[in-house]
């Protein structure tokens, strides 16, 4: 048996209702796609548990949970982790960085005249 959720502080019952009910109608319509997994008595068992305690559906919560865990491995993936002697030496790169190589002033030459050459095609001016 589902409880209905408790409504937050500051709102009636009537708009957390509405609120609800048209976070579940937008759902609905956005979802197209199905997800199969075979799972054990055990686990379904538990995971029926705890989705009756949030007051949603097992498939609801399945959902969200997995949500969660792909963002969240996600963010992992985009933080880059260093050593601290890795730490130091790019901070030293930062503050004190080589002097450009002939390539690399070649590839700046080349990209400042291909800017140019674009802001006389279009009678623009670049901005650098």
């Amino acid at each position: 048996m589902r409880q209905a959720p408790v409504p937050k502080k500051g709102r009636s019952k009537s708009k957390e209702a509405d609120a609800r009910e048209e976070h579940v109608t937008r759902e609905r319509r956005a979802r197209s796609e199905r997800l199969n997994a075979r799972i054990t008595p055990d686990d379904q068992v538990l995971l029926a548990k705890v989705a009756d305690m949030q007051g949603v559906s097992v498939s609801t919560f399945v959902v969200q949970a997995a949500r969660a865990k792909a963002k969240s491995v996600l963010r992992r993936r985009r933080l880059i982790r260093l050593s601290t002697r890795d730490q130091k030496a790019l901070i030293r790169a930062l503050l004190s960085p080589p002097e450009p190589n002939a390539a690399l002033v070649r590839a700046a030459a080349s990209h400042a005249r291909e800017l140019e050459q674009r802001s006389t095609s279009t009678g623009t001016m670049s901005r650098m």
